[in-house]
């Protein structure tokens, strides 16, 4: 998925209100690049039971003329 209409439309089937948070760890600023950790809370439910669950990633922000160009999130093992 690229963009954020189509991110976006990966997770409105399976993520509850509130949308998912992003809690930053960690950032390293070089230029025009901005490396971080951070943890991603989702609330997820099937219909019938809600769970909370917590995803360790890594992102890396390219920022152009004061805009972001480009995000590449990997996930932490």
């Amino acid at each position: 998925a690229t963009g954020r209409a189509q991110l976006a439309g990966l997770f409105d089937t399976v993520v509850s209100d509130p949308r998912p948070t992003m809690i930053l760890r960690r950032t390293v600023l070089d230029g025009d690049t901005m490396d971080c950790t951070a943890t991603r809370r989702f609330t997820v439910s099937d219909g019938q039971q809600v769970v909370a669950h917590d995803v360790e990633i890594r992102c890396v922000f390219t920022v152009r003329d004061g805009a972001v160009a480009r995000v590449q999130v990997d996930p932490l093992t």
